[in-house]
């Protein structure tokens, strides 16, 4: 344990434009070489720098602010901006990250960013909410920080529903280092930027794996997990943080239902801001402080004190041409925009979609004609739109009028029209399964998600699947275990935040919910119309849905157009040589369905095994990235995936026989023995009940296995007969066993 406590003072303050800042006593407690804490004032911290768990006693209960600085972020200056939490008693956890780190090593930056995640994660106790400003490249590396979440939502999922509110200070996304690092290093020198430019350029050419690091950084920082109220900062002559950059965010968050407060400066430099500007920086951050639900009123009245301190005024901020404002709160501005039917007067564009525009026409003229009155009503929309799953239509019917804000129980034409473009425009397939999961769960901000409403939706995606379905089962008895197994998994602990059951159905059955949009979609685009009767098509395409035959298939992320039964203990009987012989040869994917008892406890699991490419009997691990290892009862679990997992040896001797999946082949997951009687899981001991192999591939893998097969029964009987000439038969040892045996007397020309 490491005890640390320095204080840092400043006797003199700062001023810059008529503003002063006075920096007052802070105290300052080392982490790590990238990690240092912030507080008001000397506090006996113990530090695990194992855990990096805390061990302090604070006198109050107020959130901890996240700050990720920017490149060579120097502490008296990041300090300025701690100073505006820790005179209201807030702890500050600073992090940093050095340009080399940045550059060449993505390691070094993987585990700054881990220890970000850990420190929030161990401290809970005493930090119950987080607070998130944040400049520059520190965009990256929360990014990064996301992306660890991701990894392991079940442990790290409660850290974005901590998160109280969010401020983005000139946010530059990380594919623009090779434009940003130059400004950085040589703001004034055009000659030296160029130099740095193609140093950079080539650094980027030689090692390929920057790039798509940057790119998946962006992605993970702008699909925020935390859908707290944002504040924005941006300048029109930033170059860094660009302008673009800045409303690519916004414009992804805003989709996402996040609440975002944008500023634009005119001539700022790149985060630079409050320097320039300090009393609207300042004004900014307490007008956001103002916005967030959760917020203590002892805490608004100390930020309230804080931002009315500065008397002083910039002359630069004097003209109110010099900056842009743009901040919007779904729930408040656009209600005063709005039309009693839902109409958005503010958006003007009208959708040039012609399929839409002529459904909307054609319900509104079927409400007419059977009386509702005008527009568009629930009824109306379920019966010619989704007649064979009404359940699915009132669901988005209700969902298209809560998001226009509509007064009226109908939607207008207009109204109808932009809900309908909006819900099309959803492309990314997070924003998709989030959508639905609101959608069934009937929740359209923050609240938590509910099992029914997630087991809906489940059992609604296997009836797609079920009415499309060309043989003659259209049900699974079985289903109801199923589900129950994956919403007994998913639901962990309750309450759980929408944005948490998104995340690990998008992480563990990703293609279960794409289906439900896809139909959607179909459904809504290919209304037909006819002079005499006009109605909607409630047939479906087996390329606009998804073509599955159980549910399973959905569940283990694969998607067969055909299957096939190519082994099953229970017909084929049991043992290596039954399972060898109806497996190999078959050139496709496959599913291996264990069932099993445990020994302890007499409790049946069942465990299925994909194989997406074709088996072969070899000592060493096969397998693609494809690859898994899924548990589906009694909880529904992905164990293992990934390449060279599965492993399949009869014959070989040394080596372990058997079937195995495995990541470490001295710990083998699950394992077979090689007479196919006993099954281990993790090392303890189960009775295999059955084996069932399906062939996942077209019926052209099935053709070309069963055509080997008859050729090795042609050239096996052909084998049977050879024909010998009488000099071969002498010598032939065959001959001396028939006359050991007492036959003397045979035809040797029949030989």
């Amino acid at each position: 344990m490491l005890s640390i406590s320095r204080t840092l003072r400043y006797s003199t303050g700062i001023q810059k434009n008529g503003y002063a800042m006075a920096l007052r006593m802070l105290s300052m407690y080392n982490i790590n070489d990238d990690l240092y804490l912030c507080t008001d004032k000397p506090r006996n911290i113990e530090i695990d720098k194992k855990s990096l768990r805390f061990k302090q006693k604070r006198e109050n209960t107020k959130p901890l602010v996240l700050m990720i600085s920017w490149f060579y972020g120097q502490k008296h200056q990041i300090n300025k901006y701690s100073q505006i939490y820790t005179d209201q008693g807030m702890d500050v956890l600073v992090g940093r990250i050095s340009l080399v780190q940045f550059l060449f090593n993505i390691k070094s930056v993987e585990r700054s960013g881990q220890n970000i995640v850990n420190v929030l994660h161990n401290n809970e106790h005493d930090y119950k909410e987080i607070f998130i400003h944040t400049f520059s490249a520190g965009g990256g590396m929360y990014g990064l920080c996301q992306k660890m979440m991701k990894k392991n939502l079940p442990k790290y999922g409660n850290i974005p529903n901590r998160v109280i509110g969010q401020i983005w200070d000139s946010v530059a996304a990380p594919r623009m280092t090779i434009v940003a690092i130059p400004f950085a290093l040589y703001p004034n020198n055009t000659f030296m930027r160029s130099i740095v430019t193609a140093l950079l350029w080539c650094h980027l050419k030689i090692y390929r794996a920057l790039q798509p690091h940057y790119n998946e950084l962006w992605e993970n920082f702008c699909d925020n997990l935390a859908k707290t109220p944002t504040l924005i900062f941006a300048s029109k002559i930033d170059p860094i943080g660009t302008i673009k950059c800045a409303e690519e965010v916004i414009g992804r968050w805003r989709a996402n239902g996040v609440d975002v407060t944008y500023k634009c400066f005119e001539d700022s430099p790149h985060i630079k801001h409050m320097q320039k500007y300090p009393e609207e920086y300042m004004k900014y951050v307490h007008d956001h402080w103002k916005k967030l639900l959760n917020l203590r009123h002892s805490l608004l009245h100390t930020m309230g004190n804080h931002s009315s301190s500065h008397k002083k005024k910039s002359s630069a901020s004097s003209s109110p041409t010099k900056t842009q404002t743009d901040s919007i709160s779904p729930t408040k501005s656009q209600g005063m925009i709005r039309s009693p039917s839902g109409a958005d007067f503010q958006d003007k564009t009208h959708t040039k979609f012609a399929p839409i525009d002529e459904l909307a026409k054609l319900l509104a003229k079927k409400n007419e004609s059977e009386g509702s009155g005008s527009g568009i009503t629930d009824q109306i929309f379920t019966k010619y739109v989704f007649p064979n799953h009404p359940d699915l239509g009132m669901r988005l019917f209700r969902h298209f009028h809560t998001l226009s804000h509509a007064k009226t129980p109908h939607l207008g034409v207009t109204a109808f029209r932009q809900q309908c473009e909006r819900f099309l425009s959803i492309l990314d397939d997070s924003k998709v399964i989030e959508t639905y999961v609101r959608i069934f769960c009937d929740v359209f901000y923050e609240e938590n998600a509910t099992k029914e409403g997630v087991k809906n939706l489940l059992k609604l995606s296997f009836n797609i699947a079920m009415a499309n379905y060309l043989g003659e089962a259209h049900t699974c008895p079985y289903l109801d275990t199923t589900l129950d197994a994956v919403i007994g998994t998913c639901f962990f602990q309750e309450p759980l935040s929408v944005g948490f059951i998104s995340r690990w159905l998008e992480e563990n059955c990703p293609r279960i919910v794409i289906p439900v949009h896809r139909y959607s979609i179909h459904l809504l685009t290919t209304i037909k119309k006819d002079d005499d009767d006009s109605q909607s098509t409630s047939a479906t395409s087996p390329s606009s849905v998804l073509p599955s035959q159980v549910l399973l298939s959905k569940l283990v992320a694969a998607v067969p157009s055909h299957w096939t039964l190519l082994y099953d203990t229970r017909l084929h009987g049991v043992g290596a040589n039954r399972f060898l012989h109806h497996v190999l040869g078959y050139r496709g994917p496959t599913l291996v369905v264990i069932s099993c008892r445990s020994t302890k406890d007499n409790s049946d699991k069942i465990y299925c095994v994909a194989a997406p490419n074709e088996w072969k009997e070899t000592h060493l691990y096969t397998g693609g990235e494809d690859s898994c290892l899924v548990q589906l009862s009694p909880k529904f679990s992905v164990m293992e995936k990934g390449q060279k997992i599965l492993y399949l040896n009869t014959h070989i001797r040394g080596y372990p026989k058997g079937f195995r999946v495995a990541v470490d082949p001295r710990n083998p997951i699950i394992s077979v023995n090689e007479d196919f009687e006993r099954v281990d899981i993790h090392s303890i001991t189960h009775n295999l009940l059955n084996i069932e192999v399906w062939g996942c591939g077209d019926k052209t893998s099935r053709d070309v296995q069963l055509d080997i097969k008859k050729w090795q029964i042609k050239e096996a009987e052909r084998q049977r007969t050879v024909k010998l000439t009488s000099a071969e038969w002498i010598e032939n040892p065959d001959r001396y066993l028939l006359e050991l045996g007492g036959r003397t007397q045979y035809n040797v020309d029949n030989k």
